[in-house]
This record gives C-alpha cells, structure tokens and sequence, in this order.
C-alpha cells in the first residue's frame, strides 16, 4: 500500500520544483516522437527540490564519479571473468 505524498502536476511544474533534475529533458528523450504529456504524478516532489538543491551544490565530478562507479557495479557480475570474486560492498551513509 502507497504511504506517501502524491501530487499532480505538469512536466514545467515538476521541472520548476527540481530543475536540476531536468525532468522535462528525460521525459522528452524518453517519450516516443510526438508525445505530449500534459501531467504526471509526482512522489514526494519535496524530496525531488531537495534532491535538485544538492546536487546543485556537489561538483559535477562528484556525480560523475557517482553515476560511473553506480554503473560499474550493475554491469561487473556479467562482465568479470570466472575467477573475479565479485563482493557487493555494503551502503554506507553520508553527512549532508
């Protein structure tokens, strides 16, 4: 059962809340050709502006070394050898 906040919105409503998320932009790669969407539910759009603020203050090398190291680790279990022990490393928090 969804606990949460749920919110309906539009795309430029959900990208003026979180615009360094550039909602508007992935949902426009994403979409099939000629689509337009006219709203959206949108989860927790708190977390979502808070979420856009700090990336908007961490450097972009910091994400880009995020999204690598995020996307090294979904692929290695089918890419590594036989004889690579693959262990998952356990989440570890950060302080904001």
């Amino acid at each position: 059962m969804f606990q949460g906040s749920l919110y309906t919105t539009t795309v430029e409503e959900a990208a003026k809340s979180a615009p360094n998320l550039v909602i508007d932009k992935v949902i426009d790669a994403l979409a099939p050709s000629g689509y337009e969407s006219q709203r959206m539910v949108f989860h927790y759009p708190d977390t979502h502006a808070n979420l856009s603020a700090l990336i908007s203050k961490t450097p972009r090398s910091t994400i880009q070394t995020l999204m690598f190291f995020t996307a090294y680790s979904s692929l290695v279990p089918y890419i590594a050898g036989s004889s690579v022990r693959y262990t998952k490393l356990p989440a570890t928090t950060c302080a904001a």
